[in-house]
């Protein structure tokens, strides 16, 4: 203990909540032209988890993957991948196909 002459100086620090970031510990840049199913196996393996658990995280179910995954992302995953990664919502879908007239030429198993 110091006596009141010597006090030891107190710092209010923020709160953990302030502190810490929504955003994943790892982030990865989209490289151009990279389809984002890509980008979203990349991120995954870089965070240190399997592509598939990792879709779980972004509430797809298990056949919610791959070449679907391009042509059928959803709105809230698109949402929580922008929250945690600050990839702007445009950027990710235009690395989508939803809207591609490239998707027609895909098999139709993949659409």
């Amino acid at each position: 203990m110091t006596d009141f002459d010597n006090r030891p100086a107190i710092a209010v620090r923020e709160r953990y909540h302030e502190v810490v970031s929504n955003q994943w510990p790892v982030f990865v840049e989209p490289q151009p032209d990279e389809l984002l199913s890509s980008w979203v196996h990349r991120l995954a393996f870089a965070n240190g988890i399997a592509p598939r658990p990792f879709g779980r995280v972004l509430g797809f179910s298990g056949g919610m993957w791959s070449p679907s995954l391009d042509m059928n992302f959803q709105t809230d995953a698109v949402s929580v991948l922008s929250g945690h990664t600050a990839v702007a919502l445009p950027c990710l879908w235009a690395m989508s196909l939803k809207g591609s007239p490239l998707k027609h030429l895909l098999p139709s198993a993949a659409r």
